[in-house]
């Protein structure tokens, strides 16, 4: 389901993205094929579509993966994320994708290789490697709870979880009175609140 006013030029220039995507030639063995779209426009198109994920699936750089996949949220590129994989990857056999071992497909992403498996209740996969984790620098603490509209003390506990920062504060109540501020100038882009 698509959200919010779309005038016809964005409706047309999204549907025209979207054809171009899932009627490309497959090339064989790469099922669904995206590669002929840039980083911008499936990043628009991600952003147009008010979906949280969107994923797009491309030939393969690496001789051992199966199919490569980018996954846009509404606002950047993922280098991961499950349920994205797991989604790409049924689209990607659904539509005529062959893995090249009978025990395994092998995802490119963002975050290497993921190693997806058939099980008798679905697929399956390991996650890979934090790409960052540990305690959270104060700096980074300051200007997330700048963000979020609170003092930095209302923060009790925080955590890099891979790209991600993950905050615990006194309960669910403080959780719901949030309200962000999101600065005109700029100055806290690069903090996004998914």
């Amino acid at each position: 389901m698509l959200h919010g006013k779309r005038n016809a030029t964005s409706l047309s220039s999204a549907r025209r993205l979207w054809i171009r995507g899932l009627n490309r030639q497959h090339a064989r063995r790469s099922g669904i094929d995206s590669g002929g779209l840039s980083t911008e426009e499936m990043a628009r198109f991600a952003s147009w579509t008010n979906l949280s994920e969107t994923t797009f699936l491309l030939p393969t750089r690496t001789a051992s993966a199966d199919y490569r996949v980018r996954i846009f949220s509404l606002s950047r590129e993922l280098p991961f994320a499950g349920h994205p994989t797991l989604g790409s990857c049924q689209a990607w056999l659904s539509s005529g994708g062959r893995p090249k071992r009978s025990d395994q497909i092998i995802q490119e992403c963002g975050a290497g290789l993921i190693p997806i498996r058939r099980t008798s209740t679905g697929l399956a996969f390991a996650a890979p490697t934090l790409m960052r984790s540990g305690p959270v620098d104060n700096q980074h603490l300051g200007q997330l709870a700048n963000t979020l509209g609170i003092g930095r003390n209302e923060i009790i506990d925080s955590q890099w979880l891979s790209e991600w920062v993950v905050v615990l504060l006194r309960d669910a109540d403080a959780v719901l009175a949030i309200e962000p501020v999101l600065e005109e100038n700029g100055s806290n882009a690069n903090l996004k609140i998914e």
